[in-house]
């Protein structure tokens, strides 16, 4: 089934539309690669964190005081990680 005229043009208004809107989406859609999602990176940052916070105890509790540090490096690096890939907040 094909496009009557009209409902070519509105396609084509709303592709320019949405390129204008979010180039980014637009992107996606044109080249078909999705970029990676920001909740694999969350989580891949929840585990790192957690990682790093079961090295604090294996230190507390082997008083092994670099492993500690270590625990206390890494949690902090998956912080770090975890807001910084936040996208900005918009303005409502």
């Amino acid at each position: 089934m094909s496009l009557s005229e009209e409902e070519r043009k509105r396609l084509a208004a709303l592709e320019q539309e949405l390129a204008r809107n979010d180039p980014e989406l637009a992107q996606e859609l044109e080249t078909g690669k999705v970029r990676f999602r920001p909740a694999v990176s969350s989580i891949a940052a929840g585990l790192t964190a957690l990682v790093g916070m079961l090295l604090v105890l294996v230190g507390i509790s082997s008083q092994l005081i670099i492993v500690g540090v270590l625990g206390f490096i890494i949690m902090g690096a998956a912080a770090y990680w975890l807001l910084s890939k936040r996208p900005p907040r918009r303005p409502a």
